[in-house]
């Protein structure tokens, strides 16, 4: 167990986590008004459901969200416009994993189907929308927390 976690690169693992708490503050509280509004959750409902999203979406941060950001990134390197393409992977990768998580997490809380269905495909769509600032956060905390620079000027 000890070289498994002398393995992990935790200045990297804080990053990640820190720029997904920084992401979900900035878009929370847009998602959390039209949740509660659209989806007809009652207030248990959304804060059983909140909690739980809340504590899988951090803890999963670094070892899920970042790494298929990477991957997706990987994928659109190449391209003259990197920055656009860099900014579609991030968004990308954000709805995947925000997704992923959700659906659980409201199910979890007894959250009726439908309209647990219907508020995932209002986060995909927030996602897309918004999912490119996660990309500026993750390499912004990446550079001033673990000392890596993501800058897309930067790759090969």
């Amino acid at each position: 167990m000890r070289k498994l976690l002398a393995r992990i690169n935790w200045p990297l693992v804080i990053a990640d986590t820190v720029a997904m708490l920084l992401y979900g503050v900035w878009t929370g509280t847009i998602s959390i008004i039209l949740e509660m509004h659209y989806s007809g959750s009652t207030f248990n409902q959304w804060a059983e459901t909140r909690l739980i999203y809340f504590c899988l979406k951090t803890a999963l941060a670094h070892i899920y969200c970042a790494k298929l950001t990477h991957f997706i990134r990987k994928i659109f390197r190449g391209s003259p416009k990197r920055w656009l393409q860099e900014g579609i992977a991030d968004a990308l990768s954000v709805s995947i994993y925000q997704q992923s998580i959700y659906i659980p997490s409201a199910l979890l809380a007894g959250a009726n189907i439908t309209k647990t269905l219907f508020a995932a495909k209002f986060y995909f769509t927030e996602g897309l929308l918004l999912g490119w600032f996660y990309g500026l956060i993750l390499n912004w905390c990446r550079k001033k927390i673990a000392g890596v620079n993501n800058n897309h000027t930067n790759r090969k």
